[in-house]
């Protein structure tokens, strides 16, 4: 993971989209820990893809549970 400051994501767009592009993640560091992090449309799509699957099988679970 690649780590900058807001300044540096504003002066340096193309090289912070490029790091991104390359498979990195970048971590931006803002005032009073209000940091976040940038990742490709492909890694995000993956995080929902994931969430939506872990959601289903709790899901599952609960009903399991209750029929038992």
């Amino acid at each position: 993971m690649v780590t900058l400051r807001t300044i540096d994501l504003k002066s340096g767009l193309k090289n912070v989209s490029d790091i991104i592009k390359s498979g990195e993640q970048v971590l931006i560091v803002r005032p009073y820990n209000k940091n976040f992090v940038i990742i490709s449309e492909v890694e995000y799509k993956g995080y929902l893809k994931a969430q939506k699957e872990l959601e289903s099988l709790r899901t599952e679970m609960n009903l399991k549970i209750s029929s038992d």
